[in-house]
Parts: C-alpha cells; structure tokens; sequence
C-alpha cells in the first residue's frame, strides 16, 4: 500500500490529496454529557460549507482542486466517523480519521480501552485500520467499513501505567498494518523519552507526526527532531494566547531558512462549534492556509517549501509503509 493514505472512503493515492489540515476536528460528540459540552461540534451545514470552499478556493496555485483534513478523534471521547464520511460525500473533501487512544480524562470512568492489556489494545487499533472502525457496524451509510487512516497517541509526558500500555500497543499496531501514528503531545513535553522508544521499537520515524510543537518553540530541539525524518505540526497561527508572532513565526521562519520545510505540517486544531465559526469569519480553511502561504512567500520562502509544508510532507506521512 505504499504511496497510498486511507480515507474514509477508502484507499487513494498520496498524491491525490490535495493541500491538508494535517490536525483538526470535523465533529465531537458530546453524548449531552454537560462537562463536555464546550467541545461540541456538529454543526454539519456550516462544517459542509466550509470544506466545500476549502476544496474549491485555490491556494498559490498549489492545491489543484483537492483538499484533506486529518481529524484527530480517537473512539471513545467523540468520534463519530459515520458524519466524517457524510462531510467527505457531500463535500468532495479527503478525511482521513484516526485510531488510537486521547488523554483518559476524557473517557468514561468504564471505558475499556483503559483496562485493555496491550496485546488487546493493539489488536482494536489493527482491527479499525485492517476491517472497520467501531461505529460502522450499525451504519445506514452505504459504507460500513469505513477505516482509520493513522493511529493516534497521547503523551502527556509519561510513560508510566496504561499510558505505556497504550503507547507501546498503537506502536506495535502501526507496525503491523504499515498505518501512520500522529502523536499528541502536550506542548513537546518530554518528547525526548518518546523518541527513546520509538528507536526501541525500531518504528520509521517518517511514519511519526509530533502536534503541537510549536508550543515548544525550541529550535535545537525541533532540528534535532526532523534530522531523524520525524515530522513536526504547527497550530497555534490563530491562538493569541500562545503569542504566534513571537514562537511560531520566528520558528516556522527559521526552520525554512535552514532547510527544514519538508520536516513540518500544518494544522488549526479547531474544538467546537465555535472556533469553527471562528475559521469561517476568517475566510475557512482556504483563507488560512492562504494567509500562511503569502506571507511565507513575502518571507523569502520558495513556492517548493510551501508546497511541502501545505501539502507534501502530509501527502508522504500518511501513506502507508
């Protein structure tokens, strides 16, 4: 399957993708639970509009009437992969959605992916990529097979307990069904003890997306990552509170300069109606990524590294090993 990604939809050619949000959140459910209810997310006609735009409006030239969106909700805290692959139908858009595992806070107290042994753990991750994700069996969608295009990991900064477990069966599932991992980190924290089992583990690290890393905004540490081919997510473009013109900027700038474009991705890392309509008043996803484009060309950017950092490196992470 190499050079190909896995959408709900099915199997497509990396290259066929498009330019990708390469870490979002298409629809939360929230299970009228009230503590949770400041992440809904399930306003599908503003989501449909948007990802119809998104696929239609160009961007530098370099999107060619196709578009992604990775979208990061794991089984069990959200996920519901009937409406991605409703959105992906009607839309014309590539989603790619996800196994794995998020932080636990965000399960019911009797989840049992958080009892799991590993050796179980890794085969619920397989299943999803090899045969069908969880909400699929009782589907009225024409496809009842809908699969996960990558497996997804929390690291909170601890290996210890079910975390591990965890960890070390989504590693062991992507080494078995050749699936991408994309790796939620909190803020690059302790990525280093990461890294030390991925090596362990042997796992491509080309096959390795590490989010939210911008928030970590340490260049020795982020070169030292994509000289290992590992890949690294910016996000924080739109969040004030992470003072982007100060971190990100001067980073994602910096890295291009010394020849890194094709280490990094893009995403916006919506989580709930709100931010969505947010997007929207900002001109959506095309806007966004336009926005990053122009002012990488104005930097000094060649159309080759924004072309890798909006599309290529994406294209080439989620194709399957």
């Amino acid at each position: 399957m190499e050079d190909y990604a896995q959408t709900v939809k099915g199997m497509i050619k990396k290259d066929l993708l498009g330019i990708i949000d390469s870490h979002s959140h298409l629809w939360i459910d929230t299970e009228n639970k009230q503590e949770y209810e400041q992440f809904r997310l399930d306003d599908f006609s503003l989501l449909e509009n948007e990802l119809k735009k998104f696929k239609s409006e160009p961007v530098m030239n370099i999107s060619e009437g196709r578009a992604a969106v990775i979208d990061c909700m794991t089984q069990g805290c959200g996920r519901n992969v009937n409406k991605l692959l409703e959105l992906s139908e009607s839309t014309g858009v590539n989603i790619i959605s996800v196994t794995g595992f998020y932080k636990k806070e965000f399960y019911g107290i009797d989840s049992r992916l958080w009892k799991m042994s590993k050796k179980d753990a890794a085969s619920f991750f397989e299943d999803e990529v090899r045969n069908k994700m969880t909400e699929t069996p009782d589907s009225h969608n024409k496809n009842n097979q809908i699969k996960a295009g990558a497996i997804k990991i929390a690291f909170t900064g601890t290996l210890e307990g079910q975390y591990g477990i965890l960890t070390e069966a989504a590693i062991d599932a992507s080494l078995i069904t050749g699936s991408p991992l994309v790796v939620h980190t909190d803020r690059g924290l302790e990525v280093e003890k990461l890294i030390n089992l991925f090596e362990k583990k042997e796992i491509p690290f080309s096959k390795i997306m590490l989010c939210h890393m911008d928030k970590r905004a340490d260049i020795k540490l982020h070169k030292a990552l994509a000289d290992k081919s590992i890949y690294l997510e910016y996000d924080t473009f739109n969040r004030d509170k992470y003072d982007p013109e100060k971190n990100l900027w001067p980073l994602l700038i910096e890295m291009i300069r010394l020849g890194y474009s094709s280490s990094i991705m893009i995403g916006t890392d919506p989580v709930n109606n709100s931010t969505w309509s947010e997007i929207s008043k900002q001109g959506g996803l095309a806007g966004f990524f336009r926005r990053i484009a122009e002012r990488l060309s104005r930097s000094g950017a060649e159309i080759t590294d924004i072309e890798n950092i909006l599309k290529k490196n994406t294209q080439n992470f989620l194709s399957f090993y």
